[in-house]
């Protein structure tokens, strides 16, 4: 007889319904509840003890260094007390007295005029005892900051205690049966003899609450332990934890966190500390709690078991119908679905075989359209669209990883006379040739893109303006070949635009811009390609706008002067301040001084804003001068400036105008600027130098200015750039070169400033290499007046300046 084959469990599993699977896991998981609880049950009263113990050590560790930190700050200020004139006044004029003097005087309440102010000292170190003791240990004056009598221990204080005490940390002294803190301090009389001792004295317990008051008031104490750990000497809160107190005498009654009996003499007084908080919640209130969370517990998962079953039956309606649906959607779409034999089973399976269908079919469809809107239906070139998506993400991935790319505009010439007298046919042929030949000419990596008509674009990233011209040279040449389209031989040309990221532009539609106006300057040039120019550019939007804008900044008084700070490196003050313009325009925010200069020297406005940054510095510095604050002003010039004849009238005019001494001004100029006009340059710098005016070469040994001539001109100091100055301390060649310049304007008898001191590590080289002055965000960034006079002020309290300090103040 054949045996019955029964499913294996696998296949059963499958075929029960939705409903039935979720009753059984609602089921399994409400006993996973119950049984968590009861875990939960017999942990959590070991867990909150725990939990206690771990934040009483925590605090403990916080304790320990608020306690050592009060003990430094006591002993601190005993030290300063010892130091005070009036302190010092008195024990001098002992030298006369004798031994037969009377008791001590004593001070109750009010401050010997040896000791500061009484609300000063008991913010400094609370109520002390402190006494003024002569030369053979006699108390001469003691003042009682407490209702307490003054420990007749520490009256006459014993000569152990005194030197234990003179420890630059003091010492921890039980005196009359209470412990003190005690601190103490020679005292010398002005001519720096040792003529008395100041001992201060504070109970422990003050300590210890203040300790306290700084964490949490009101909740846990603190207590110090007696050397061998046995008993407590002292506490936060005697009327809770006596001192006297057996330290096994707190198990039961208090959680303790700290010190353990037979902690040694010779330990550090905060390991001495324990941390005591009362006793957690009662047994017998922990397991009512417990209770009371396991009946909360159970109830819940039967209504979580009830909840959960029915919402599930009502789940499993909605998927069925759900399907039902899905799958009349997909017959009328030709879609064959899997599963339609009917085996029944898990709702969820059928349902995920109908979404899984209909995903693909919606991709498809979806990828279809994508492409169709990214690129161009004739050429199946990308559009438009995908190539400006392409743009901005080359931008911002060479941005962040400094890399260039380059852009390519391209029209192709006398295409119109073809596409009119052929036909759309014959043009549209033309325009897939042309774009198989731009694919055949350029790398897998490069994007070519039809923009529309008979426009194409080209991105090439990680490419040079190199690497850009001889690909723009293959594809004129390409493209120059004649062209066979359906039996006509056809030619046309191509006109190419090129520009490089970041140089012509740091966004993806200035880019497309600039790059279509050196198309079109190839175009009229008939030159095949061009490289964007900015000259091109000339009578763009942004430009005329900045032109008139510029004027009328001028004429109106909107610019600003910001002023960066100077050091000299033998005094460690600031000496000097360089006023550098800053434009920040309405519209385009702020502007790059080299563009708004570069505006200004081609529009002739470079003598209205040379005036007006003279003048306006110049005002500054005399303001400054009246202020009481020896300041000199460095003032930039341009090839413009320079070479203006009237340039030594003006300065002497505002020079006048304002009554500021011509030494306190400083002219930097350029080697190319002097270089520009050697003979104008040097009768203008002369005449200047007459006046007491005095001149600095700017960014020097970057140019390419003659040393021969450089010596025959009136210089005073030479402004090393900062390419040299910033890496020196990491690049052995910048620091030769550093030290070269500075020995060559040493023996040439000019002063040398340093630009762009960025870290102390590079101020400290050039203090050792001898250089005069020092300029960098590092000792001071550019500031507007009226902040740079507030900081003025900040860094002439410390002669090295603030920032200097903090470095120098860092481990």
């Amino acid at each position: 007889m054949q045996g019955i084959r029964l499913p294996s469990p696998p296949i059963l599993w499958k075929r029960v319904p939705l409903a039935g699977k979720a009753l059984l896991v609602t089921l399994l998981a409400g006993l996973a509840v119950w049984g968590a609880d009861q875990r939960a049950s017999y942990s959590l009263d070991s867990m909150v003890r725990h939990d206690q113990e771990v934040q009483l050590q925590v605090r403990l560790r916080t304790d320990r260094i608020r306690f050592d930190r009060r003990i430094r700050a006591f002993c601190q200020a005993a030290t300063v007390f010892s130091e005070r004139a009036a302190l010092q006044s008195l024990v001098g004029g002992w030298q006369g007295r004798g031994p037969g003097l009377p008791g001590p005087v004593l001070y109750h309440g009010v401050s010997p005029p040896w000791l500061p102010p009484r609300a000063v000292l008991s913010a400094l170190v609370g109520p002390v005892y402190a006494l003024l003791l002569t030369p053979d240990g006699r108390a001469w004056e003691a003042y009682q900051g407490r209702a307490q009598d003054l420990p007749p221990a520490l009256l006459h204080s014993p000569a152990g205690l005194l030197r234990s005490a003179s420890r630059e940390d003091g010492a921890i002294a039980v005196l009359d049966g209470t412990p003190f803190l005690v601190a103490a301090r020679p005292v010398t009389d002005p001519s720096g003899r040792v003529r008395a001792t100041l001992v201060v004295a504070l109970p422990l317990g003050t300590v210890l609450n203040r300790v306290v008051q700084e964490d949490s008031p009101g909740r846990d104490l603190l207590a110090f332990l007696s050397a061998d750990g046995t008993q407590v000497l002292a506490s936060s809160q005697p009327t809770v934890l006596a001192p006297g107190t057996a330290r096994s005498a707190l198990r039961g009654r208090f959680l303790v966190a700290g010190a353990v009996p037979g902690a040694g003499a010779s330990a550090e007084p905060a390991e001495r500390l324990i941390r005591v908080a009362r006793a957690g919640v009662p047994e017998a209130l922990i397991g009512r709690i417990l209770a009371q969370a396991r009946d909360q517990r159970l109830l819940m998962a039967l209504v979580f078991v009830l909840v959960f079953g029915l919402l599930l039956l009502w789940i499993t309606h909605r998927i069925r119908a759900l399907h039902l649906r899905i799958g009349e959607f997909s017959r009328r779409m030709g879609l064959r679905r899997s599963g339609e034999d009917g085996a029944g089973g898990d709702e969820f399976r059928l349902l995920e075989h109908g979404f899984q269908q209909l995903m693909e079919h919606v991709l498809d469809e979806t990828s279809n359209l994508e492409y169709q809107a990214q690129h161009d239906a004739l050429t199946r070139l990308p559009n438009r669209v995908l190539l400006y998506d392409r743009l901005e993400q080359a931008v911002l991935g060479s941005a962040r990883d400094h890399r260039c790319f380059s852009l390519m505009m391209m029209d192709l010439d006398r295409f119109k006379e073809i596409n009119d007298t052929l036909g759309h046919h014959i043009g549209d042929l033309m325009l897939k040739q042309v774009g198989e030949r731009l694919l055949g000419v350029l790398r897998n990596t490069d994007t070519v893109a039809r923009l529309g008509g008979d426009e194409f674009a080209v991105l090439l990233p990680a490419a040079g303006l190199e690497i850009a011209v001889v690909l723009a040279r293959k594809i004129f040449e390409s493209i120059e070949r004649p062209f066979e389209v359906e039996g006509h031989g056809l030619s046309v040309g191509i006109s190419i635009g090129i520009v490089h990221f970041p140089t012509h532009g740091a966004d993806a539609n200035t880019l497309l811009q600039r790059a279509d106006v050196a198309m079109y300057q190839a175009k009229r040039l008939g030159s095949g390609y061009a490289i964007y120019d900015p000259g091109q550019d000339e009578h763009s939007v942004e430009r005329i706008a900045l032109m008139s804008d510029l004027r009328r900044a001028i004429e109106e008084q909107s610019l600003e002067l910001y002023f960066q700070p100077e050091y000299d490196m033998n005094t460690g003050r600031v000496c000097r301040a360089e006023a550098l313009l800053r434009w920040f325009h309405p519209k385009f925010g702020p502007i790059p001084p080299e563009e708004f200069i570069h505006i200004a020297e081609h529009t002739g406005l470079i003598r209205s804003l040379t005036v007006w940054v003279l003048n306006s510095a110049l005002r500054q510095c005399a303001r400054w001068v009246q202020g009481g604050v020896d300041m000199e002003v460095s003032v930039n010039l341009s090839v413009r400036d320079l070479q203006d004849p009237g340039l030594p009238g003006m300065v002497e005019e505002l020079l006048h105008r304002w009554q500021v001494v011509p030494r306190r001004l400083m002219v930097e100029v350029t080697e190319s600027a002097i270089m520009s006009d050697p003979s104008r340059v040097r009768e203008n710098l002369q005449q200047l130098n007459g006046m007491g005016v005095r001149t600095c070469i700017d960014d020097f040994g970057t140019g390419y200015s003659s040393l021969a001539y450089l010596k025959q001109l009136p210089l005073q100091e030479i402004k090393i750039d900062r390419a040299f100055v910033m890496n020196m301390v990491r690049d052995d060649n910048d620091a030769v070169i550093v030290r070269a310049m500075i020995d060559l304007a040493h023996n040439l008898g000019l002063g040398v400033v340093a630009e762009g001191v960025e870290t102390r590590e590079v101020w400290e080289l050039l203090e050792i290499l001898g250089c005069d002055l020092a300029q960098g965000n590092y000792l001071g960034i550019p500031l507007p007046a009226k902040d740079f006079i507030n900081w003025l002020r900040v860094a002439r309290l410390n002669p090295l300046g603030s920032n200097l300090i903090r470095a120098r103040a860092r481990p």
